[in-house]
């Protein structure tokens, strides 16, 4: 929507809010834009950081390999010792 702004269009409404506002009065609103931006920002960064420890608290544990494997010298099926 905004893409089709030209220069001539521009110039326009910046002279329109200049009217209408005064300068002092733009000033104090670029002001406070910018700082609602920054205070949008960090409030953004904040909340990501927050899922990114949610995330990791709440990931399965990495499971360990077992050796199922069995041993030399026992029985597998009853998991007895074969030279008893």
């Amino acid at each position: 929507m905004l893409n089709n702004l030209g220069t001539v269009e521009v110039m326009v409404v910046s002279v329109v809010l200049l009217l209408l506002f005064g300068g002092k009065k733009l000033n104090d609103i670029a002001h406070g834009l910018g700082k609602s931006q920054k205070e949008f920002e960090k409030a953004k960064k904040e909340y990501e950081e927050v899922l990114t420890q949610k995330g990791k608290e709440e990931a399965p544990p990495e499971e360990t390999p077992t050796n199922n494997t069995p041993q030399a010298g026992s029985d597998e099926k009853t998991g007895g010792d074969l030279n008893a």
